[in-house]
């Protein structure tokens, strides 16, 4: 095959020890704008988290009214109301803290705290 018997095809070679004295290889770096820890969630996301809060407070906040008798509702629609409206405001509040609660702690560089976090 004209390289003759002992002789190895140099093709490969192998690499060289290129391993920086701090451990970081810069071949193995994710780029800052693809790293998922420092990007930030989609604005629809922040939009229906905060909306989530405003609306489970009003709701909890109409619940707290109703159940101190500063607001009534009609007689005949009075009946699992005040029920209805507990519900929903824990529905709705509950999910909109935790991610608003997610999104402000990334933000403002709590430890341990990152937009990956975020469902």
């Amino acid at each position: 095959m004209g390289q003759g018997t002992g002789t190895v095809c140099h093709r490969y070679r192998r690499l060289e020890d290129e391993t920086p004295s701090n451990g970081d290889d810069p071949r193995f770096t994710v780029p800052p704008h693809l790293n998922p820890k420092k990007r930030s969630p989609k604005k629809r996301q922040i939009a229906l988290a905060f909306s989530l809060l405003l609306l489970g407070s009003i709701l909890f906040s109409t619940y707290a009214l109703y159940a101190t008798n500063q607001i009534t509702f009609p007689a005949n629609e009075e009946r699992g109301t005040s029920l209805a409206v507990l519900v929903i405001g824990c529905m709705t509040f509950l999910p909109g803290a935790y991610v608003s609660a997610i999104i402000i702690g990334a933000w403002a560089g709590v430890p341990g705290v990152d937009y990956t976090m975020v469902p």
